[in-house]
């Protein structure tokens, strides 16, 4: 039922939120302290977002739960590609916007370009959007605010679902936090710092699902986030070093 049009419709988005919602009580009845729901989720235009919005709210008060959505942003100009975090007493804790869009598909948003970062309990958080994670440096701010553990509203194509869920969970082995996607036409995954897959449902099959899993919130100190690509550069200088002996020999 999900519409994804430049020009949402209030009715149409009421229906895709409320049944959002339906799974939220689900699972936070199931102990669930913080629902994740996939990349644009929900069309939020700028007349109507306070309604949509008091419906999330709303929501997370009800049933004790952090809520985040990726949503279609038109609230202002220019649109964009976003995340909106709330929390239990039904406060925005953060709104982030996609950074690293996708040409061709998301021509029509402007991206973002500061990490998404907010207290869950007392635990640093963060929250960046699908193809945010194809990008090692941008990922590593994260990691150098030392994060228990990373949202990921996500969508892939089909076919990609693995491999693009994969690259993902890579980002949280780098940075050593762990890490929960919720992927439209992919992979529902929970991932721990060292890159260990706990929980994974798919939706490539475009059917309704959702999942329930424990992560752990301790941060781990990586020499990635402290030194960057420095293993690559010696990969690189370490062949560049044979090719240069190689070329001694042979002269």
């Amino acid at each position: 039922i999900h519409s994804n049009s430049d020009h949402p419709n209030l009715e149409k988005e009421k229906q895709v939120t409320i049944a959002y919602m339906a799974q939220v009580k689900i699972l936070a009845a199931q102990g669930a302290r913080i629902v994740l729901l996939p990349e644009r989720a929900i069309g939020i235009d700028k007349a109507w977002a306070n309604q949509i919005i008091a419906i999330l709210d709303s929501t997370a008060k009800q049933n004790h739960v952090y809520i985040i959505a990726g949503y279609t942003n038109l609230r202002n100009m220019p649109e964009r590609n976003s995340a909106i975090v709330i929390d239990p007493n039904g406060n925005v804790s953060a709104d982030y916007n996609k950074t690293h869009l996708v040409t061709g598909f998301e021509n029509q948003f402007t991206p973002g370009g500061i990490p998404g970062l907010f207290k869950f309990n007392g635990v640093q958080s963060g929250v960046a959007i699908c193809k945010d994670l194809d990008f090692q440096a941008y990922l590593k701010q994260y990691g150098e605010n030392k994060p228990g553990f990373i949202f990921v509203p996500a969508w892939d194509f089909i076919v990609d679902d693995w491999l693009h869920g994969r690259m993902a969970v890579l980002r949280g082995v780098e940075n050593g936090f762990s890490e929960i996607r919720s992927a439209r036409l992919g992979r529902l995954t929970v991932s721990d710092q060292y890159g260990r897959v706990t929980a994974e449902i798919v939706t490539s099959n475009k059917k309704q699902a959702s999942l329930l899993g424990s992560v752990s919130p301790q941060h781990i100190n990586t020499l990635y986030t402290q030194w960057g690509d420095w293993l690559g550069m010696v990969c690189l200088l370490a062949a560049l070093a044979f090719v240069f002996v190689g070329w001694r020999k042979k002269n």
